[in-house]
């Protein structure tokens, strides 16, 4: 394992600092993801369909959404970029959670704690420990 990223804990230490109380929903917004409002119709569909396990929309919608998502992306450089491919990462997850699909959402946020602590985002990382505690 690279030693720019920690080792993954099965469990997720409580955050102390109030400062990190965001809402998991405003994340992605505040790493520069912003959906736009063709990307929130999609969302909305996308959410339905997934909690009917429609396989075949699921994968077209999931597609078309993630395209169109990978545009607002490319807009950015650097660790903008960074921030903004996790945003969308985070949003997917959010998806996920919406439609049902706890076990999967969860384990996509610890994924991007482990990414976020990894690349020193250290807000984000809280943000999301405090998302994981709430959850679990």
């Amino acid at each position: 394992m690279s030693e720019a990223f920690p080792e993954r804990s099965s469990t997720v230490q409580p955050e102390t600092d109030s400062t990190h109380e965001v809402a998991i929903e405003k994340i992605p917004e505040l790493l520069g993801f912003v959906e736009t409002e063709e990307l929130r119709r999609t969302r909305s569909f996308l959410v339905d369909v997934m909690s009917r396990c429609d396989g075949e929309a699921i994968g077209e919608l999931g597609t078309y959404y993630r395209e169109l998502a990978v545009r607002i992306v490319e807009n950015f450089q650097g660790e903008e970029y960074a921030k903004a491919q996790m945003g969308l990462s985070l949003t997917m997850s959010l998806i996920r959670r919406d439609a049902g699909r706890v076990e999967e959402y969860l384990e996509d946020v610890e994924d991007a704690l482990y990414y976020a602590t990894g690349m020193g985002f250290d807000d984000i990382a809280a943000a999301l420990r405090q998302a994981l505690n709430e959850a679990l």
